[in-house]
């Protein structure tokens, strides 16, 4: 089993995707991300747009928590680029999480 303390400190955990939905020229209005965990997590999950990998430009939006093990959430409407950024993070000494995946749905921005 994974220790989830180091000496009775919680361990963090951070994991960071970069989605790019197939094409990264495409500039896209991502509308809704769904993302699943096991239940009873103490996860949290946050969102960022932009068209670069930049680390310094990202406004990370905060989604809350998962502790449900599945969430939708409806982006906001000022969520267009071609790279959305999701970020999961965690710090809990009694439950460690499972992350199973995510899904996304966007349309495409056309740029005539």
């Amino acid at each position: 089993m994974t220790a989830l303390t180091d000496n009775g400190s919680p361990i963090n955990a951070v994991m960071e995707y970069v989605i790019h939905a197939g094409d990264i020229k495409l500039l896209k209005k991502w509308n809704y991300l769904w993302v699943f965990f096991n239940p009873g997590c103490q996860a949290r999950v946050q969102v960022s747009f932009a068209d670069s990998f930049v680390r310094g430009k990202k406004k990370w939006i905060d989604l809350g928590d998962v502790s449900s093990g599945y969430k939708e959430f409806r982006l906001p409407d000022e969520a267009r680029s071609r790279l959305m950024f999701l970020k999961v993070t965690e710090s809990s000494k009694g439950e460690r999480f499972d992350f199973y995946g995510f899904d996304y749905q966007f349309d495409p921005i056309d740029r005539r």
